[in-house]
């Protein structure tokens, strides 16, 4: 037996020998849907009722099972979700929603995140998880499509997280993990509250050697939240510090190297050291207030700061030096009151942020820094005023939102050698909304919405500019206009159900693009305009105590509508970056503190470039998890043991869009292992 394999097979035995002495606890039945709230729609309405499409996820009852090794464990079972490049850590998770986010080169673009009710996103609509720890989230909320009328820029959809609640924190949580590749995490939580004073923190450190040649990472996360109430109100205050020293970049590689030896890094990347550190921190307070018996107020602020050091597989301009500062402040205001039999809450609000990048290049010296080639200020600012207005009389919901923002960009540049690239604009957007849900029949819904989105450029996106310094000025905004419709309900007590149907048009949709001049750098350009029509389904099934599943199905045709590019046409063709059907079911068996999770997922091809001229194929995974949990008086222990792709499938954890040189494939790693363990006094 191959010694790599010996954790596994341990794990197993333990699993066996603590089933079977372990203490006789049973597990009660509990309906499908339990009176879920759905707050990422600025004002909370019931998940019934609600107009828009979403998914509400309990992470804290799916917390047996995690491996956390990305955010994608969490949301492996929300259609039209598609995520990738879980594992390399220079390049961050890739999250797409009904197709906004495909474009992104890095991080994630499109789609808005927020944690605790502070924006995560930065301004310009960038986007990062690298400073959340996994771990310590408790649920999260989708929010399905675009939504500008709600969040503003970036917004093709939402990614609502909520985390640990002081107030319900625990004393102590040590937990450990290690796995595939060397793969090593360790979290230290500390917690203590009374009835209306709470405190905890938390400390994470992460090390992988990764599955490719050149992408060891390494990670220190350090966290601090404090949170105050009284009888009406209610103060929350988080700290976040991270500290990631090195994330290495393998790059994209051809097919013939993919096929030659699948782990292998594009040799300019290990030549040039090509990866990142990172230095984040954030600081943010959160304060909402019950002023009278139909009126509430709530507000948040935040400030944050971000040191980037990126090296890039190739000399000139190969090496980023980037110091982000960057705060915001929002407020609002929600009345309720009644009009007839029915209830009606208006919401009046308003966001505001700054933004400002100090960005440097300099010639990369094979992992030296060189001379200066590129030193310019680039700011972001922006302002937006909302208003929503919801009925809910008799067996309807009525749902209306405007939006407005203000967004003025601007870059200073320093480096004068080659002219003065220095310019400012201003992008201004009115988004709508209106939407309806139908109690037609029992615990059965009909709804349907019309919502619209905008998304600027990101600054790093308008500086990777082909010309040289300064912004590409031939880079516009994207906008979208979404409408919907669907059912959900609940056919008994072990049933559940929701089906949405959607149609998207988008216009100037920005794509990622490479240049033979400059080999590895992506730069962006607006492709025209695009049509999305598609289908997103979910069931979840009590089968008994024990038993229950859940399965997901998205297809989604996203094409051009209208893009041509010199001289030559790509109307008609998909959206490179996106499979066009996706299905996940996951089995859970949880008896006598014994869970166990046997969960299948399979996205189909998807295009690597505009032409439609290169096919990545899709991917099946089957991931097993078995857990025992135990109690032995105020403390709480669990162990578990997993393995993903138990099958040992070969796909790819990520397709670089439009490379240069047929540089599309990042190889995902084949049979995966890992156990882990936590101890918890209550």
């Amino acid at each position: 037996m191959k010694k790599s394999t010996w954790p596994l097979v341990f794990g197993f035995v333990v699993f066996f020998i603590l089933n079977v002495t372990g203490q006789q606890d049973s597990v009660a039945a509990t309906e499908v849907i339990d009176n879920v709230v759905v707050f990422a729609t600025r004002l909370p309405s019931d998940y019934e009722s609600s107009i828009y499409s979403n998914t509400v996820i309990n992470v804290s009852e799916r917390q047996p099972y995690l491996q956390l090794r990305s955010l994608s464990e969490q949301l492996d079972i929300v259609p039209g979700v598609y995520m990738t490049n879980d594992n390399n850590y220079a390049q961050d998770q890739r999250i797409t929603i009904r197709g906004f986010g495909a474009r992104s080169a890095f991080g994630i673009r499109g789609i808005k995140l927020i944690v605790d009710g502070i924006p995560e996103t930065t301004p310009d609509g960038q986007g990062q998880l690298d400073n959340l720890m996994l771990n310590d989230i408790t649920s999260l909320q989708v929010l399905h499509g675009p939504s500008g009328s709600l969040y503003g820029n970036a917004s093709g959809g939402v990614i609502m997280i909520n985390t640990t609640d002081p107030l319900l924190a625990n004393p102590l949580e040590v937990s450990f993990r290690m796995g595939s590749y060397g793969l090593r995490n360790t979290t230290l939580k500390l917690g203590s509250h009374n009835e209306k004073t709470g405190i905890t923190g938390a400390v994470m450190h992460q090390t992988s050697d990764g599955y490719r040649v050149h992408s060891e990472s390494s990670q220190l996360n350090v966290a601090l939240k404090a949170s105050h109430k009284t009888d009406r109100s209610r103060l929350n205050f988080a700290l976040q510090y991270t500290n990631s020293p090195k994330g290495q970049d393998p790059g994209g590689i051809n097919l013939s190297d993919v096929t030659e030896e699948r782990r292998t890094a594009r040799p300019n990347n290990v030549k040039f050291n090509s990866g990142e550190s990172i230095e984040h921190w954030k600081s943010s307070l959160n304060y909402l207030n019950t002023l009278t018996s139909n009126l509430d107020f709530e507000s948040y602020g935040f400030i944050s700061g971000r040191t980037f050091e990126g090296r890039l597989p190739f000399a000139n301009g190969g090496w980023i030096d980037l110091g982000r500062f960057y705060y915001g402040l929002g407020s609002h205001v929600t009345s309720t009151s009644g009009i007839g039999t029915g209830v009606n809450k208006f919401q009046f609000g308003f966001d505001l942020a700054h933004q400002s990048d100090d960005r440097d290049r300099f010639v990369n010296i094979d992992g030296e820094q060189g001379e200066s080639t590129l030193a310019q200020n680039e700011l972001f600012g922006s302002l937006g005023f909302y208003l929503i207005d919801q009925l809910n009389t008799g067996n309807w919901s009525i749902r209306a939102a405007l939006r407005y923002d203000r967004n003025r960009l601007e870059v200073k540049d320093f480096f004068l050698g080659n002219g003065d690239d220095s310019g400012s604009s201003k992008l201004n957007n009115v988004n709508p909304a209106l939407g309806v849900n139908y109690n037609w029949f029992q615990d059965q819904y009909i709804y349907g919405s019309y919502s619209t989105s905008f998304e600027t450029p990101t600054l790093s996106e308008l500086s990777s500019n082909p010309d040289g310094g300064g912004f590409n000025e031939a880079l516009v905004p994207q906008s979208a206009r979404n409408l919907e419709f669907g059912l959900r309900g609940q056919l008994n007590k072990r049933i559940s159900y929701d089906f949405t149907a959607f149609n998207i048009a988008t216009d100037d949709e920005v794509l990622p693009y490479e240049l033979e001049a400059f080999p590895d750098r992506v730069f962006f350009r607006n492709a025209g305009s695009t049509d999305r029509v598609g289908v997103e389904s979910k069931l979840a099934y009590l089968a008994s105590e024990v038993l229950n599943f859940e399965s997901s199905y998205s297809y989604s045709s996203i094409t051009f509508d209208e893009y041509n590019r010199d001289g030559v046409s790509f109307s008609g063709n998909r959206l490179p970056g996106l499979p066009q059907h996706q299905f996940a079911v996951s089995a859970i068996y949880s008896n006598k503190g014994y869970t166990s999770r046997l969960f299948l997922d399979h996205a189909g091809a998807l295009f690597a470039n505009d032409s439609n001229t290169i096919e990545a194929k899709g991917r099946t995974r089957l991931n097993l998890s078995i857990s025992r949990k135990w109690k032995l008086e105020k403390m709480d222990f669990q162990l578990f043991v997993s393995v993903n792709n138990l099958l040992a499938s070969e796909y790819f954890d990520n397709i670089r869009i439009n490379a240069f040189g047929g540089r599309y494939y990042e190889a995902a790693s084949g049979r995966m292992w890992m156990i882990g363990g936590s101890v918890t006094i209550n």
